[in-house]
C-alpha cells in the first residue's frame, strides 16, 4: 500500500512539474526596453505626428496593452478592427514605455510603443507597432531590428526621410 500511494504522489508530482515547464517554455515573455536605443530617445517625449494618422479599437486577440491602436492614415484596416479616432498632422502624442513581446509557441517578437494621443476629445492613451526583428539562425549572433520612419518627430527636428535605422541588440 506505501509503495503504491509513494508511486501515485511521485506520478503526480511530475505531471504537475512537467505542466509548470510547459507553461514557463510557451508563456508570452515580456521585456522592458524603454531604456535602449532607439526608444530610449522618445520615452516622455511630446512629439509630434508628421502626417495624418488614427486611432483604431484593435481586434482583442491582437491587444497588448491598451485597445487603442495607432495607424498611418493610409493604412488598411483589417476585419474586425473600427476606427475611433482620426488624428491629423501636427496632432501632439507623447511616447510612455516600450515593450518587447516574444510568442513562447511562434518565436516572434513584436516591439509595441505605447502612450498619449492629446487630441481636442481628451487624451486617449494606445499602442503602436514599431520596429521589425530579423533572426540570426547562429545562437552567438543578437537579432537585428530595424525601424521604419515613424509617425511622430520631435517638434525641434525636421522629419526624417531615411527609409529604415538599424539597431542590434540582445532580448
Amino acid at each position: 500500500m506505501k509503495i503504491g500511494s509513494t508511486v501515485l504522489t511521485v506520478g503526480v508530482a511530475a505531471i504537475m512539474l512537467f505542466i509548470l515547464l510547459l507553461y514557463l517554455t510557451l508563456r508570452t515573455k515580456v521585456t522592458q526596453v524603454h531604456h535602449m536605443p532607439p526608444y530610449s530617445h522618445l520615452i516622455g517625449q511630446t512629439l509630434v505626428l508628421h502626417s495624418d494618422a488614427r486611432l483604431v479599437r484593435n481586434i482583442d486577440a491582437f491587444v497588448f496593452q491598451t485597445p487603442l491602436l495607432l495607424l498611418d492614415a493610409d493604412e488598411p484596416l483589417f476585419d474586425g478592427v473600427t476606427l475611433a479616432y482620426s488624428l491629423p498632422a501636427g496632432t501632439e502624442i507623447i511616447i510612455e514605455s516600450a515593450t518587447l513581446y516574444k510568442n513562447g509557441t511562434s518565436g516572434f517578437t513584436t516591439s509595441i510603443v505605447a502612450g498619449r494621443a492629446i487630441t481636442e476629445t481628451g487624451i486617449h492613451e494606445f499602442e503602436h507597432r514599431w520596429g521589425e526583428e530579423h533572426s540570426s539562425l547562429d545562437n552567438n549572433t543578437p537579432n537585428e531590428w530595424t525601424f521604419d520612419t515613424p509617425l511622430w518627430r520631435s517638434p525641434k527636428h525636421k522629419p526624417s526621410h531615411n527609409s529604415e535605422q538599424r539597431y542590434i541588440f540582445k532580448q
